[in-house]
């Protein structure tokens, strides 16, 4: 302690301080919280959104093989 400070200097200041960081850490958790939800929805709307696939008879190479259509029809 310094000279000439009295010891209840330094606890006026106590009750601000641990107010101010117990502020402090809701508004990072809130925050916190708010991105884990937005990354969440994003990751379920983007898995569940994507366009179906798409498979073509192909070579080794990548070339397309060419193919003919069939007479028969297909039941929907």
């Amino acid at each position: 302690m310094a000279k000439g400070a009295k010891p209840e200097q330094g606890m006026e200041r106590k009750p601000d301080f641990y107010r101010n960081n117990f502020r402090r850490a809701c508004l990072l958790l809130f925050i916190s919280i708010a991105l884990n939800l937005v990354f969440a929805f994003a990751t379920y709307f983007f898995y569940n959104s994507r366009p179906p696939q798409k498979y073509f008879a192909t070579t080794g190479t990548g070339l397309l093989v060419p193919m003919r259509a069939t007479n028969r029809t297909t039941n929907p």
